[in-house]
């Protein structure tokens, strides 16, 4: 099973405060009032706990800290049903299919951006969580041997997302059939960058400035049951 990035870099992290205190080491004197070694002990512990997918991830963050004082209020997520999943099938169908087969990906996905830039801000990040779960759920290893090719944790993603883009008719058969994947490599990327788009259109901001927390993320090879 390929890591979550997020615990690949933690795991990193303590591998380096590890080799970083065992240096300190011995530099400290026997007078020093500090247990270095339990203090050791306890970081290597840790290596074996951490999380592995991005919810874990959030969960983990979001424990509070005995030792700081955190007044920091929970984010909001109740947007995410802001949108019914039937609503989010119904905008996919605004996906020109025929402009993304022939790789126009941003003439394939103005009909959708059209349509979310006249909702409220809710309703956008609510169609952008959906779309991380719908993404997620055929994140499995048999779904990805449908496809009878090896994949980056890009082309795996955007092949995905193109899945997703031609409709919830097509979705529920890859879904419940991993054969049926697409076999001939497609890429749907321009999907994962329409709710930015909205946004930023709704707000007056900057689409890189959009920042819409999602269950499940924007990963390959992290759906642990899929990969299992």
């Amino acid at each position: 099973m390929i890591e979550n990035k997020s615990a690949i870099l933690l795991k990193a992290f303590y591998a380096e405060l590890i080799v970083a205190l065992g240096e300190l080491k011995k530099q400290i004197t026997p007078s020093d009032d500090f247990d270095l070694p339990a203090f050791l002990e306890w970081v290597s512990s840790k290596q074996n706990c951490l999380p592995e997918t991005n919810e874990d991830v959030y969960k983990l963050s979001r424990q509070p800290n005995p030792t700081v004082d955190n007044d920091d209020p929970e984010p909001d997520t109740s947007y995410i049903k802001a949108m019914s999943a039937e609503e989010f099938w119904n905008v996919i169908d605004l996906v020109d299919t025929r402009a993304l087969d022939r790789e126009y990906q941003k003439q394939a996905m103005e009909p959708v951006v059209g349509y979310l830039e006249l909702q409220p801000v809710d309703k956008i990040k609510s169609f952008h969580n959906h779309l991380s779960e719908f993404i997620y759920a055929i994140d499995t290893r048999k779904h990805c041997e449908g496809t009878r090719d090896e994949h980056t944790d890009d082309s795996w993603l955007y092949l995905r997302l193109y899945v997703v883009a031609q409709g919830l008719k097509y979705y529920r058969k890859v879904l419940a059939d991993p054969s049926a994947m697409q076999k001939k490599y497609k890429s749907g990327e321009s999907l994962m960058f329409v709710a930015s788009k909205a946004w930023a259109k709704v707000t007056k901001d900057e689409a890189s400035n959009f920042d819409s927390f999602t269950f499940k993320g924007f990963g390959s090879f992290v759906n642990d049951d899929g990969w299992s």
